[in-house]
């Protein structure tokens, strides 16, 4: 056991002395002027802030170190260090990883959970590695201390004594913790660590996970505070992924069906991955070894735009995936031009590889009369019509025909239209819109496309139930207000979506109609004379055709072209001409307006 622990702490040696801090250090100490500027030592630091020695003891603490700590604390900080002692292995206890991972699991969760107890923590700390005789203690109390500088920070007060006391200590600890406590100034982190960053402490090594394209699979170095958007960003800058939105990203784990989808905001990648870990309690050294865990970057929804055609290799692979797996369903009848469609964009006109193409689709075919031959005759006919662009014509059609599937779900909403009011229901962002489905989601409820929505209302709070409400207006037979509630996370976040969808397509959108009147100054003015109701092709896209109150534009009825005011129009919320029934909509909404 004992040259095991030698092995793993070999970067201690046994003539540790207190070095200067490192040039390639002092850039992470507080500048002049900031509290903690003048960096006291740990020892200077103790004699005006703790009850006691700063120094190691292996013994009970019978009070807090600090001072200040109030006093229905004291007994959780008495048991930190009685926890810390554990793992530094200083008293008896069952000598595992495990045990050891639950120990500075417990730990890190107290500081989570109670702010004011981190620099109690951090204290201990200290004293756990100050003047401690025992070699492999003194390794695990660092080990320890990296491990926490990657949850969070101490006060501002202690910030600059953790420096310098990081500072002093073994080499490669001198440049492995400050970056972790750097990382730790704004903490997105809920949950305890994982084991593989208890692995990855005791190494001194970064977490690299492989993320799954598809078509490629780069490996992402994450930590304790990277998030989601970080991991995006990431294949954004590095050029794996082309910089769009609507990518979501998974965590993968060996051993279950499905992946966890983790969304795309500042969720902490490694919180799902404690989650999961703590359900599964699957065996320590395969959890350390972190050979089960991957990342996948998936479409989870279009935008009502072109999406970047850069990421067109992925989502195609993406919908071939999904077809084979059942989670995009085809209709019977139309399988066969499907999987003709799919292995046309795969493979162009080498039909001899449709042989080992059908396979992967096994599973979907079987039970269905559809064999190889249909596929094959389905082919040959789609070669007199094929695109161009066979990816991106059938990424297009995806759009449409699975326009729920590509969506983002927000579950346990209330909606009310006025007529009558759902609970429980499910609202689907997608590219077209919103669909409100019932809770078992076999019935759709309501729908409200973007191609005739008038405005998508800002967020009212309710503190107390933690609910958000917002209102979407459209235009149906006569104007229609939407109440959506949700809870306040996911409201607020599905009212943010909403809003900047459809306030983008207002921007891209040249199509306009009149809501009063407007007369030009005379036969030859460069002004446009309008009706009320008339529709108005812009020159350019409403953000560049705006200019001064003024927007020039042709009117759809006298064909003729000119400048009108910008506040007599209204732009409506499309990238083509609406037609039939919905700018008729739009005409009685606009020339009923006050």
């Amino acid at each position: 056991r004992m040259e095991e622990i030698d092995k793993a702490f070999s970067f201690l040696n046994e003539d540790d002395h207190v070095p200067e801090p490192r040039p390639s250090f002092r850039k992470f100490l507080p500048l002049a002027g900031t509290p903690g500027a003048h960096a006291l030592s740990f020892a200077e630091y103790a004699g005006k802030n703790l009850s006691t020695s700063h120094t190691y003891v292996c013994e009970e603490l019978s009070r807090p170190l600090l001072k200040s700590l109030p006093e229905n604390d004291a007994a959780l900080a008495r048991s930190i260090w009685a926890a810390i002692l554990h793992f530094l292995g200083d008293v008896e206890q069952a000598d595992t990883h495990a045990a050891n991972l639950q120990i500075a699991q417990n730990i890190v969760a107290a500081g989570l959970a109670r702010p004011q107890l981190r620099d109690e923590i951090y204290c201990q700390l200290f004293k756990a590695l100050s003047g401690n005789p025992h070699r492999a203690s003194t390794a695990r109390g660092w080990v320890l201390l990296a491990v926490v500088a990657s949850f969070f920070q101490p006060s501002t007060a202690l910030l600059g004594v953790a420096y310098a006391f990081i500072a002093a200590g073994p080499d490669s600890m001198v440049d492995f913790i400050p970056n972790r406590l750097r990382r730790a100034a704004q903490p997105i982190r809920r949950r305890p660590l994982t084991a593989i960053e208890l692995h990855a402490a005791l190494h001194r090594q970064p977490i690299a996970l492989p993320v799954d394209l598809f078509t490629a699979s780069p490996r992402i170095v994450v930590d304790a505070q990277t998030s989601v958007a970080d991991v995006l960003e990431s294949l954004f800058t590095e050029g794996s992924l082309a910089r769009d939105e609507g990518f979501v990203v998974a965590l993968r784990v060996q051993g279950h069906s499905k992946s966890v989808i983790l969304g795309d905001g500042a969720i902490a990648v490694l919180d799902s991955a404690f989650d999961i870990e703590g359900a599964g309690r699957t065996d320590y050294a395969q959890l350390a070894a972190g050979q089960h865990w991957g990342l996948a970057v998936r479409r989870q929804y279009f935008t009502p735009w072109q999406h970047n055609p850069g990421n067109n290799a992925l989502i195609f692979q993406q919908i071939m995936d999904s077809v084979a797996r059942g989670e995009l369903p085809v209709e019977p009848a139309h399988l066969a031009e499907m999987l003709a469609k799919l292995f046309f964009a795969a493979h162009g006109v080498s039909i001899d590889r449709l042989g080992s193409f059908m396979p992967k689709f096994s599973n979907l075919l079987r039970g269905t009369p559809v064999g190889e031959n249909d596929v094959r005759q389905q082919y040959t006919e789609l070669l007199g019509t094929a695109p161009a662009d066979p990816v991106a014509a059938l990424i297009a059609e995806a759009k449409t025909l699975w326009s729920r599937e590509f969506s983002r779900a927000f579950q346990n909403c209330t909606v009310a239209d006025g007529v009558a009011k759902h609970r429980h229901a499910t609202v689907l962002l997608g590219g077209e819109g919103i669909i409100v489905e019932s809770e078992d989601k076999r019935q759709t409820l309501l729908r409200l496309p973007f191609a005739q929505m008038v405005d998508v209302g800002t967020v009212i709070h309710d503190p107390d139930a933690d609910l958000v409400t917002f209102d979407i207006t459209i235009v149906a037979h006569g104007k229609v207000k939407v109440a959506l509630t949700a809870a306040a996370s996911d409201g607020e976040r599905l009212q943010r979506l909403a809003d900047s969808m459809f306030k983008e397509l207002v921007a891209r959108s040249k199509y306009a109609i009149a809501v009063c009147p407007y007369k030009a100054p005379g036969a030859m003015s460069a002004f446009l004379s309008l009706d009320k109701g008339d529709l108005v092709v812009l020159d350019q896209p409403w953000r560049d055709a705006d200019n001064g109150g003024w927007c020039t534009g042709t009117c759809e009825r006298t064909r003729k072209s000119g400048e009108v005011p910008s506040v007599n129009v209204f732009v409506l919320p499309c990238l083509e001409r609406p037609e039939g029934t919905v700018l008729e909509l739009f005409q009685l909404y606009c020339t009923e307006a006050d």
